[in-house]
Parts: C-alpha cells; structure tokens; sequence
C-alpha cells in the first residue's frame, strides 16, 4: 500500500480518475483494482454500445468512471443547470483510441 501513496502514483490516478478522491487515495488495494477493471469496461462499452451524450443527465448508462456532472455556478439561476462532462482530458483521448478499434459496422450500427 506504501508505493500507491507516492505522489507520482497518486498524480497518475488523479489523472486516471479526475480527482475521485476514493481512487486516488484509495484506502484498500482491491477498491483501486476493481475501479480499475469498471473503467476499463466503461471505455470498451462507451464506443460500442452507445455513444456519450453530453446535453442532458437522463442517461444512467454513462459511467462516473468517464463523465461527471457539469454544474453551472453563475448566472441567473445558480446549481439548477446541470450537463455532462468528461472527467479529463485523458478520458477524450482513451475514448478516440477505443473508438478507433471498433469495427466499422458496429460504428454504423451505432
């Protein structure tokens, strides 16, 4: 458990999991590996199985492993306006190399 709290592994799952503090802090090794596989599986379903709709919240099939909500915090009506968005940047780019090993008539399909 002493090398997952270094601050270049902790820094790697920050990234990995845009900040979710149980993961990048992760008080037991089995919690950090089963986040692990889940976000494995939410990338490989997110580009086979329907894609990430970002315009409204209704849609339960999108994992918290690669979005999370959006709110917006100015305006006239402050935290009633809420959308989806990606974790973080690395989300984006494992999301396009997922996408690229899909067969083109599953992406038609879809």
């Amino acid at each position: 458990m002493r090398s997952l709290y270094e601050d270049t592994e902790v820094e790697k799952r920050f990234n990995e999991f845009g900040g979710i503090l149980r993961y990048c802090l992760a008080q037991h090794f089995r919690v950090l590996m089963v986040a692990m596989e889940k976000r494995r599986t939410a990338l490989q379903e997110a580009g086979r199985s329907s894609p990430i709709r970002f315009e409204t919240i209704e849609h339960p099939e999108v994992s918290h492993h690669l979005t999370h909500f959006k709110v917006k915090v100015a305006g006239l009506e402050p935290f009633t306006n809420a959308t989806i968005d990606l974790v973080n940047d690395n989300v984006e780019k494992e999301l396009g190399r997922e996408w690229l090993s899909v067969s083109l008539f599953d992406k038609r399909a879809l």
